[in-house]
């Protein structure tokens, strides 16, 4: 056998059967009611929190949080109401989304301050589950990154903080 012939017979991965193997998991239905439950979960307590910052907070509430709250809810609902088969298409589109949500949050609460860091933990978790080792080290990068970012931007334009620091 020459060497043609060996690499005209080894199967070589499209792009097309990349991304099929990253978005097609062979799930089983226990495995993902589970992770739905965690995701359903974790979107209606998020959904709680900002509500609860709202109502407790006395001074004017930001329209951030108010957008942050709509958006929660009706991300909320929707994984509530999505079928199950649906939802293996979905999952993996969630772990970014919950960054972002958990960013403008922390950033609106406190910055890098704020007493609502362990929210970064249900996307590592996520993603954990759904991609190994590499969804462990690429969502960790990412929380890096977003944390260090609150951490060195400037906390006098924090709009929470701002806000209950001019009321006093």
């Amino acid at each position: 056998m020459s060497i043609r012939n060996i690499i005209r017979k080894t199967p070589s991965k499209s792009i097309h059967k990349i991304r099929e193997s990253f978005f097609n998991f062979p799930w089983e239905d226990w495995f993902l009611k589970r992770v739905r439950g965690l995701i359903i979960w974790y979107g209606w307590l998020f959904t709680a929190l900002i509500l609860l910052l709202i109502l407790t907070d006395s001074s004017d509430t930001l329209a951030g949080l108010y957008i942050l709250l709509l958006i929660g809810f009706l991300s909320a609902l929707f994984l509530t109401l999505i079928p199950l088969r649906w939802l293996e298409k979905v999952i993996p589109l969630t772990i970014p989304f919950y960054l972002l949500f958990i960013h403008k949050f922390l950033f609106y609460t406190g910055a890098g301050v704020s007493p609502y860091w362990p929210m970064y933990l249900i996307p590592l978790v996520l993603a954990s589950l759904l991609f190994r080792y590499a969804g462990i080290i690429t969502v960790s990068l990412f929380i890096m990154g977003s944390h260090l970012f609150l951490e060195f931007s400037n906390i006098k334009r924090c709009p929470y903080i701002l806000s209950h620091t001019t009321s006093s």
